[in-house]
């Protein structure tokens, strides 16, 4: 099955978007990083579906796209410029999305928002000098979780079987336990000590991410 990465280069021209729909503003949060905020990708009932974007300024070729869709259990949580911009700070191009919450629309509502925001995307390939990239396996994308033992809402045997069942899939990925951490790597017990530290979180998706996203 083949399944498709999205790479992109930001050149000096702003998105350009459907018909209808507004641009976002755009915001310097570092000397070589733009952010584009409020970016809207659909109108569905009225309703303004928006993304941000993050892309380095200091970008000479085409780099892939990391979408970050934020948690809540499908009910709560927005999108966040922090995510994009930390994606972007990596030197790749960061998106983070929003979708409707199950007090708005029921699920799957919110799952083909997230569809829907990938195909604003491949969408816009002329625009953002998308090369789509295409990787060929079993069924999925390479997967990494990371996982807190002590997860309370979130109980880590079910990222156990995500696991178990990508590998018998033949599907490359990778599972990583975080000691004392709770949900969102919160210390648990407070004042513990989560091991891998988050910044070494940050170091292990950036590896996974320049190994995966990367390649030739």
């Amino acid at each position: 099955m083949r399944r498709r990465w999205i790479r992109l280069c930001i050149g000096p021209a702003l998105i350009v978007l459907v018909a209808g729909m507004g641009c976002g503003e755009r915001e310097r949060i570092h000397e070589n990083i733009d952010v584009e905020h409020d970016v809207v990708y659909a109108v569905i009932d009225g309703d303004s579906l928006m993304l941000d974007l993050a892309y380095s300024k200091d970008l000479s070729s085409p780099a892939p796209v990391i979408v970050h869709i934020h948690g809540g259990g499908w009910r709560g949580g927005r999108k966040s410029t922090k995510w994009a911009e930390k994606f972007a700070r990596w030197d790749f191009v960061g998106v983070s999305i929003s979708y409707r919450l199950s007090g708005t629309a029921l699920f799957p509502a919110g799952v083909h928002d997230c569809k829907t925001a990938v195909r604003w995307l491949r969408a816009h390939a002329e625009q953002y000098s998308i090369d789509p990239l295409t990787y060929v396996d079993s069924a999925d994308p390479p997967t990494l979780i990371i996982h807190g033992e002590k997860d309370a809402s979130v109980i880590i045997s079910q990222s156990k079987l995500l696991y178990d069942a990508l590998k018998r899939a033949g599907v490359e990925t990778k599972f990583v336990r975080v000691k004392d951490a709770d949900h969102g790597y919160q210390p648990n017990p407070a004042g513990a000590t989560i091991n891998p530290s988050r910044e070494e979180i940050d170091a292990l998706e950036w590896q996974w991410f320049e190994r995966m996203l990367r390649k030739d």
